[in-house]
């Protein structure tokens, strides 16, 4: 039965224009090559990892340098964090809605201007500040909704033992 190694170099390609050695086998659906080692289907670009460079630290990814996602050219790859796969890759959203540095309405998203929600989604406090403003004035202008608002308000400040 041929190695790990020896059934790799049968299903490569080697592209000497731009440097990648392209996996010629199987491919999963995400675009990644898959061999079969130790029982099981692993990425091959993490198999030739391991094999080449050492074992991947727990947490880690491995982050291909040239995008290329059927290169198995270690000296295309790169140990990197989850973070800094997510914002280094131009693709995703995270790297994205990171670069953005104004909302949609043209506000700064810097400074005090800007404030993490729970979700440690970036936001724009003049943009809340007037959605709130608008909410309020709609409010007030719909009676069974300033109804309720009151009796809320009625109601919040009697939990708390606090006279209007």
């Amino acid at each position: 039965m041929a190695s790990v190694l020896e059934r790799y170099l049968e299903r490569i390609d080697i592209k000497p224009d731009d440097g990648c050695i392209y996996w010629t086998g199987t491919f999963r659906n995400t675009g990644y090559g898959m061999i079969r080692f130790k029982g099981k289907r692993p990425n091959v670009h993490r198999v030739i990892w391991e094999i080449l460079e050492g074992p991947i630290p727990e947490g880690m990814y491995i982050d291909h340098t040239c995008r290329n996602r059927g290169c198995v050219n270690t000296g295309h790859m790169r140990l990197v964090t989850p973070r800094q796969n997510a914002l280094e890759n131009n693709d995703s959203a995270v790297a994205l809605n990171n670069q953005k540095t104004h909302c949609p309405q043209g506000h700064p998203l810097s400074g005090d201007n800007v404030y993490l929600r729970l979700n440690k989604h970036r936001s724009c406090r003049e943009c809340k500040r007037v959605y709130n403003r608008n909410r309020m004035k709609y409010i007030r202008t719909v009676p069974e909704l300033a109804d309720k608002r009151r009796a809320y308000e009625r109601d919040w400040y009697a939990r708390r033992s606090i006279s209007v």
